[in-house]
This record gives structure tokens, sequence and C-alpha cells, in this order.
């Protein structure tokens, strides 16, 4: 069964992802995703999985503990940062909020 994405598809991806392609890049887009869903559709097709592990991502699973009590080293990492206000590391802003008004 081959998977088609469209012209429209790519567009909404973009949107979603907030990004801007030209039509060079949603053309290419279009034939390299419609490849890649082709190609795990083909894959959906194998039916001889025999001896193969169906458990390969499996998450292994562990105490939500901390391993050392709190704050102990909080001291020495404050020490060794370039800026600290307060009990914080300072670090320069590289976000700020962009309001269009």
């Amino acid at each position: 069964m081959q998977k088609t994405i469209t012209h429209a598809d790519i567009v909404r991806l973009a949107e979603l992802a907030r990004i801007e392609l030209s039509s060079e890049e949603l053309n290419s887009l279009e034939g390299d995703l419609g490849s890649i869903l082709n190609y795990v559709s083909e894959l959906s097709t194998l039916t001889d999985l025999e001896g193969i592990d169906r458990n390969y991502n499996a998450n292994t699973l562990r105490a939500d503990e901390h391993s050392e009590e709190s704050a102990v080293h909080t001291d020495i990492l404050l020490a060794e940062a370039p800026h600290v206000d307060r009990e914080y590391v300072a670090v320069k802003q590289i976000i700020s909020k962009r309001h269009d008004n």
C-alpha cells in the first residue's frame, strides 16, 4: 500500500512547526516524506518476524529517589558559576517576549 502526502499536508506541517518553506523546499519535502512513508508502509507488511525481539525498546524503570541530600553541592556549584544572583546561577537573557500589538 503506497502512502502519499499532499502539498497541502506539507504546508500544514510547516504551519504547525512554525517554519517558512520556499516552494522548492515544499516540493522537495513532498518527495522525501512520501518516500519515507512508503518505506515505513513496506516495513509494516513484514510477516516473517520469527526470532526478532519485539521488546527492544522497552522502558527500564528505576526508583525515583535522590542519591544525595537536597542542596548538598549547592555552595560548591555556586562558587564555580561566573555570575550569581542570590542563590541562583545568573545567565544572560536570550529569549524575550514579542508583542505584536
